[in-house]
């Protein structure tokens, strides 16, 4: 199927950029272990999300009787891939 991905750099520091660093990477995996640990007494924090905050499946027109387009938002910028942030605050959605 065919994806167009739109990527917006953030003016203000409110993306996830600034979890994207070894120590903030370890803090979340502790915090997740933490959480399965005690059963999640303690909250899974970032390391509980896939990070797709919010996801819309609609129908294109009204002929369609179920939808066939689907939107999802995630608050950092990455490549494709998933491997690499792109430089600096940012946002992206999927259409």
């Amino acid at each position: 199927h065919l994806e167009i991905l739109v990527q917006q750099e953030c003016k203000q520091p409110i993306t996830l950029y600034g979890e994207l660093g070894p120590l903030s990477k370890l803090k979340i995996g502790v915090q997740w272990i933490m959480s399965l640990l005690t059963g999640g007494m303690i909250s899974p924090g970032l390391g509980g999300t896939n990070h797709f905050e919010s996801c819309a499946f609609v129908r294109s027109n009204e002929k369609q009787k179920y939808p066939d387009i689907q939107y999802h938002f995630c608050p950092v910028a990455i490549s494709y891939d998933g491997n690499s942030p792109i430089e600096g605050h940012g946002f992206q959605a999927h259409v």
